[in-house]
Parts: C-alpha cells; sequence; structure tokens
C-alpha cells in the first residue's frame, strides 16, 4: 500500500462521514475521544495517523486509544488475538539525502498497528 493510497482512502472515509446531515457530524477529535497513543514507546499519534486511528477506533466501536505493531505487543507480553485486523499508519523516513524530489511514498512507509481491545 502506498503512502498516497492511504491518504486517499483516509479523505473518502471524512468526505463519506461528511455526506450525511452535518448537523449530526461531531468531529471526535474535539469531542471526548483521547488521542491514540502506543503504551510501550509513550508515543501519541497526530496529524494523519492520529485521525486515521481514531476512524478506525469509531467504526469498530473500540473503547480504548491503545495502539503499537505486532512487534511492540509481542515485546510486552500481550498476543494478538488470531484475525484481528490491524490499521495502517504512516512513518516517516529519515535520509541524508534531500527530500526535495521525493514522492510521498519515498519519505514515508506503511506500518501496521494493532488495538489494545484485540489483545489477551
Amino acid at each position: 500500500m502506498t503512502a498516497a493510497v492511504s491518504f486517499d482512502d483516509l479523505a473518502n472515509t471524512i468526505k463519506q462521514q461528511l455526506a450525511g446531515p452535518l448537523d449530526e457530524w461531531i468531529m471526535p477529535w474535539h469531542h471526548g475521544i483521547a488521542k491514540p497513543y502506543n503504551p510501550i514507546s509513550g508515543h501519541t499519534y497526530t496529524g494523519n495517523n492520529a485521525v486515521a486511528l481514531i476512524n478506525a477506533a469509531q467504526a469498530k466501536g473500540y473503547k480504548s486509544e491503545q495502539w503499537a505493531t505486532l512487534r511492540a505487543w509481542d515485546k510486552k507480553g500481550v498476543r494478538v488475538q488470531k484475525g484481528s485486523v490491524s490499521t495502517k499508519i504512516h512513518v516517516p523516513i529519515f535520509s541524508r539525502t534531500s527530500a526535495a524530489n521525493k514522492t510521498a511514498d519515498e519519505c514515508m512507509r506503511g506500518v501496521s498497528v494493532f488495538f489494545r481491545n484485540s489483545h489477551r
């Protein structure tokens, strides 16, 4: 999955949410939903990643805001349930070469994170 496709998917999800009556749509990041974070590293997700994780949590009815990679959960001794579905986020790729002529795909890499409730 490329970064551009994922950003388009996120934008389309928000557009679909806005297609209904606007007086019924609530911006989840303004109404009591805690910011998603990684309980292992302590990192709080921001930007598009935060919006993507909030949307995924709302769509699936999740009540917690804890997200981490499979490897991070494993290091903590938490097993991901078989059949759990990840949510894609993007992290920057840092390099010594200039990013001026690079595409979004060359500056970002996709990472799969799993929600806390999908663990035992």
